[in-house]
């Protein structure tokens, strides 16, 4: 990619230029032969967990000692996307690709595998969030602008049952859920939309009025993941813009937080943020695609950390 090229990836759209802005501090340099970074987790520890799509692995990070280390090898044909932990212990981890294609692998603490979940739908499993039941929804990023067939699907406790939520996506990637478990947080790549789906007691959406698009970014790549904080604030990743941005629980952008090397045109690989749990600090993951570098780095949210279906 030339210079020219990353510095039009770095330029922020005119409509978000006004935003209050945050620079992250680096908090902790990875490696360079990982894999892009993703699916950011705190256990009840508080260690962190994140995953290395093109590597297949699960790294581990103690978050007292900043010993880090690779949890669990899945395997270079296996592409974990995002991580969850079960109230439990158990590990949920979104596999996108591999030889079985897309699938949930179910993980003990100590990362043995237990089981399979939602594969053989011909899902390309991205994301995964909980509900307050132990039910959880996960995007699939299947689709083109031709022919947009990805979406989001709900998982039942007992992981038997798979019925679609919002379907008709052309890269369905990041999905949280509002603290009050009404609201549905998807955010659709191929299209650069960011989708507001309000939600019944059967976990779908309410047939009047169930779906919008609160907002349209704007650039050649889309948003990726996203979580929430304690107030229902949206915190999304925007891939190849080192930069992330901040809605307030209306769908309304109020904050960007950029990646101190991004004005340089690297580390512009920005895939996930996630609040540490008791605190209001936010830790966001980023890669260089020229020098394959990869990073974590720590910024501040609007509220504390939301105290998810893990915790409860």
């Amino acid at each position: 990619m030339t210079d020219h090229h990353k510095n039009l990836l770095a330029a922020i759209p005119p409509a978000e230029q006004a935003l209050e802005t945050l620079t992250a501090e680096r908090f902790l340099t990875v490696g360079t032969a990982n894999g892009d970074l993703e699916g950011l987790c705190f256990d009840r520890a508080g260690d962190l967990f994140f995953t290395a799509i093109q590597t297949g692995r699960i790294y581990k990070l103690d978050m007292k000692t900043m010993h880090l280390r690779v949890f669990k090898e899945l395997g270079g044909d296996v592409r974990p996307c995002a991580l969850k932990i079960h109230r439990d212990g158990r590990l949920f981890v979104a596999c996108a690709d591999s030889n079985e294609g897309g699938k949930v692998l179910v993980l003990s603490p100590e990362g043995e595998d237990l089981a399979t979940v939602a594969q053989g739908g011909g899902y390309i499993i991205d994301d995964l969030v909980f509900d307050s039941e132990g039910g959880f929804y996960f995007t699939d990023l299947a689709g083109s602008t031709a022919n947009p067939n990805g979406g989001v699907y709900y998982v039942d406790p007992m992981f038997e049952h798979v019925k679609p939520v919002l379907k008709g996506l052309n890269g369905a990637n990041g999905v949280a859920l509002s603290p009050a478990g009404d609201m549905l947080w998807v955010t659709e790549h191929g299209a650069n939309k960011l989708h507001a789906v309000k939600l019944g007691t059967d976990h779908v959406s309410i047939p009047f009025s169930s779906s919008s698009v609160a907002y349209y970014f704007c650039g050649w790549e889309g948003p990726d993941s996203c979580s929430v904080d304690s107030e229902g604030n949206l915190y999304v990743a925007l891939f190849r813009q080192g930069r992330y941005l901040v809605f307030n629980a209306m769908g309304v952008p109020v904050r960007q937080i950029l990646i101190p090397e991004r004005a340089e045109g690297r580390m512009l690989l920005t895939t996930h943020p996630m609040l540490r749990p008791g605190t209001r600090e936010l830790f966001l993951t980023a890669s260089d695609e020229a020098t394959h570098e990869t990073a974590l780095y720590v910024s501040e949210g609007l509220a504390p950390a939301y105290t998810s279906f893990q915790f409860q």
